[in-house]
């Protein structure tokens, strides 16, 4: 045999060997699944060796699950916690036609667990004591140390989970046995479609509209109603939709905030009137004129135009000049935004906002953020950037630690040429911060002592 070959395979062996061994320790490290067993066996194994039980609910499509199994349920301190103290189930919520014998027939077991525990989301995580009451449910992805404690937490004596579907579990069961509460339909409503239960909850919708129909005008409106009707968008053939086009005035008394009801009626023109709209007027297939889409630096501009005289008549026809102008209004600015169109974007949000926002929009600094951001990027002319400086004072005073927009804030000021006001509130911005983010604003502000521009943005005046 060849000396090298010999030598080389006397090396190997011990490396292959301590390969397999450190393959065995990650296979043993981590959770240890419970398998094998039905629902009802899990849990008269768990009361029977008096311990908890932990069920995984997650899908096979779930991105935040697959990084639990590789980040999380393989450590070695997360096994440690959990394999003396719950039986550890993984429930597949999804059927695929790759699904064995075990998954198969935990399949009605999943309907009832989904059901009972009001899975609606992934990863949710499930903890149940020894005599299978739920102590404890959370969802979405958790580092190391927040799982622990979440298990921590469970499993303190005399645990009592306090079960955010308790009311709407008896409001149901009610309603099953022929009552009707018309008082308790808004949060059922809310929460049958959260459980994305569409054919319930439009059914109890229906019922609720028919009720409120017959109502006094004075009588029909509870904040509670309001409330829920606002989280869906109505045609505009509706009785709810009469509600807000007619009652404006009475329903914003009742919420107080004015511009409440307008703001609804503003999301029916957008789903009726200006969604189709930009669906015609649109030249650049490359550019989505609805649902999410790409913005920022180094993405080529579209300056091309819609008909906006066309979408202001068909607008007032159906409702009245003053919906016409704001929703126009309205449009141009996501035109503009989603084409990358930016001066122009920059200028008509700042007149929506000197128009509309103090009483349409009580309540969303981020979108005076993005726009003024932009300003800052895009923008020399002075009147725009003293402009958005004024809103943005607004919005970090009302939020004093909000970080995006304080450094917004900086940044117009220091654009506007006032260099002290700008360091300081871009020092507030950075002493709210940790880490990498610490030194990104102390590297700005360092620009700013320079007198350099910063976030490489368009820098010289009209």
């Amino acid at each position: 045999m060849n000396k090298r070959f010999l030598c080389f395979m006397i090396l190997f062996v011990p490396l292959f060997t301590m390969a397999q061994k450190t393959n065995e320790i990650k296979a043993e490290a981590g959770i240890k699944w419970t398998t094998g067993l039905t629902w009802g066996q899990v849990k008269q194994k768990a009361r029977a060796e008096n311990k908890y039980i932990f069920l995984d609910c997650f899908t096979t499509w779930c991105g935040p699950c697959k990084m639990m199994d590789i980040q999380v349920f393989g450590n070695d301190s997360v096994g440690s916690y959990f394999n003396d103290r719950f039986f550890a189930v993984k429930v597949q919520m999804d059927k695929t036609k790759k699904d064995g014998e075990d998954i198969q027939r935990w399949y009605d077991d999943v309907v009832t667990i989904a059901e009972q525990y009001h899975v609606n989301a992934y990863p949710t995580f499930i903890f149940l004591s020894p005599q299978g009451t739920i102590v404890e449910k959370q969802m979405g992805f958790k580092g190391v140390k927040d799982f622990i404690a979440i298990a921590q937490n469970a499993v303190v004596p005399g645990k009592v989970y306090d079960d955010p579907y308790a009311d709407y579990n008896r409001f149901i069961a009610e309603y099953k046995k022929g009552k009707r509460d018309y008082n308790h339909y808004p949060l059922m409503i809310t929460i049958a479609n959260k459980l994305k239960e569409n054919d319930f909850s439009g059914q109890l919708m229906r019922e609720l509209n028919t009720y409120v129909s017959t109502l006094p005008r004075k009588a029909r409106y509870t904040k509670e109603r309001i409330e829920m009707w606002n989280r869906f968008t109505f045609s505009s053939n509706t009785n709810v939709f009469s509600f807000f086009f007619r009652d404006t005035k009475l329903i914003d008394k009742i919420m107080e905030k004015k511009g409440y009801a307008a703001k609804f009626v503003d999301k029916t023109i957008q789903s009726e009137i200006v969604d189709s709209f930009f669906a015609e007027q649109n030249k650049n297939l490359s550019i989505a004129m609805s649902g999410g889409f790409l913005t920022g630096k180094g993405l080529p501009s579209d300056s091309s135009e819609a008909d906006w005289e066309k979408l202001e008549i068909t607008i007032q026809k159906k409702f009245d000049k003053k919906y016409a102008k704001r929703n126009v209004l309205k449009a141009r600015i996501e035109w503009y935004n989603r084409h990358r169109n930016w001066l122009p974007y920059v200028e008509y949000s700042l007149t929506y906002l000197n128009k509309y926002w103090s009483s349409l929009h009580y309540d969303d600094p981020w979108s005076i953020n993005n726009a003024a951001w932009d300003a800052f990027l895009y923008s020399t002319d002075k009147r725009t950037i003293n402009g958005y400086i004024k809103w943005m004072k607004k919005a970090v005073t009302k939020i004093p630690d909000f970080v995006p927009g304080l450094d917004t804030y900086a940044n117009l000021l220091y654009k506007a040429g006032r260099i002290k006001d700008a360091i300081r509130w871009e020092t507030k911005a950075m002493n709210l911060v940790e880490g990498k983010h610490k030194k990104q604003y102390q590297k700005v502000i360092e620009l700013m002592q320079k007198g350099e521009p910063t976030y490489g943005a368009v820098w010289a005046y009209n």
